[in-house]
């Protein structure tokens, strides 16, 4: 497991605030890995063919998404856009602090998730500026105002819960939040 500073271009890598953690199972650490995903059509018609059932709900019709085509066009545009959030607020966080990651990564709520929570990290969500969105960041909240991405997913339903995957993620940011606290790691690098 290695950590890597995401947009650190023009910035030294010890004032990058936004990091991405790397497992050992993949190429490319959580942060590239998800936005290839979330950017490739064919992965997502498959994804929301097979979770249409959650995708054909109200829910989803109240918030303009009526088939798997518009589900699709909102995941691309959700894209652009948490991009362009998360570049602009590493940037202006490493200057200024009135603009920083913490408007973007908000605390998860519920006891579920705080089991195993340290006093100084925060488990966090983070989710593009849109009504209703689809995808997700999961992460921790370090010290020096530095966040770890450990995941992420396309969240279906109104509770992550009720998303197949999503509770997975959680444990995840779970242990490697337990695995930062062993090892005394409170800020990167």
């Amino acid at each position: 497991m290695n950590y890597t500073p995401i947009f650190d271009q023009g910035i030294k890598e010890e004032d990058c605030l936004l990091w991405s953690i790397k497992y050992k199972e993949h190429d490319l650490c959580e942060f590239f890995r998800l936005i290839k995903q979330w950017s490739n059509i064919e992965f997502l018609f498959e994804y929301f063919e097979s979770h249409k059932e959650l995708l054909n709900t109200d829910y989803w019709k109240r918030n303009g998404i009526m088939s798997i085509e518009m589900a699709v066009k909102r995941v691309n545009a959700e894209i652009a856009s948490f991009k362009k959030e998360l570049i602009e607020a590493n940037r202006q966080g490493a200057i200024n602090d009135e603009v920083t990651l913490n408007k973007i990564f908000l605390n998860l709520h519920g006891n579920v998730f705080y089991i195993g929570r340290s006093t100084k990290k925060e488990q966090v969500k983070a989710k593009p500026n849109f009504y209703a969105p689809l995808l997700r960041f999961y992460g921790l909240r370090l010290e020096k105002r530095q966040i770890l991405i450990t995941g992420g997913g396309i969240k279906l339903t109104e509770k992550i819960q009720q998303t197949p995957g999503l509770d997975k993620e959680i444990e995840r940011t779970i242990l490697i939040d337990n695995i930062l606290k062993e090892d005394g790691i409170l800020f990167l690098p």
